[in-house]
């Protein structure tokens, strides 16, 4: 799976990260670069959420997944991922969800 972190160079970002990274998923992180280092295995893209066009460099890029702890829809939309609000959220494309099997319906 694709994953984009929004972060990912702190203690819950790193952590996702590196545990994503050892289950063999694809995993972008994008941040500043000034709060520390990002998992081994992960790939470091440098954005800046808080200035315009701040976002820039993930406009071409496709996930399958955006994690991220400062849930601002404002920021989905301007790097073309689906928007979501939340105090810690991870968002998926619905194809990548399972159905709902029949017997958990009552």
């Amino acid at each position: 799976m694709r994953l984009l972190i929004l972060g990912g160079s702190q203690f819950l970002g790193r952590a996702i990260a590196a545990h994503a990274c050892a289950a063999g998923h694809n995993v972008t992180c994008a941040a500043r670069g000034i709060a520390g280092p990002i998992a081994s295995g992960a790939r470091f893209v440098r954005v800046d959420r808080d200035v315009s066009h701040g976002l820039a460099p993930l406009l071409r890029e496709e996930f399958d997944a955006t994690i991220t702890r400062r849930g601002s829809g404002r920021t989905q939309r301007r790097c073309g991922h689906p928007p979501h609000r939340g105090s810690s959220t991870a968002v998926m494309k619905k194809s990548m969800v399972p159905p709902k099997s029949h017997a958990s319906r009552r």
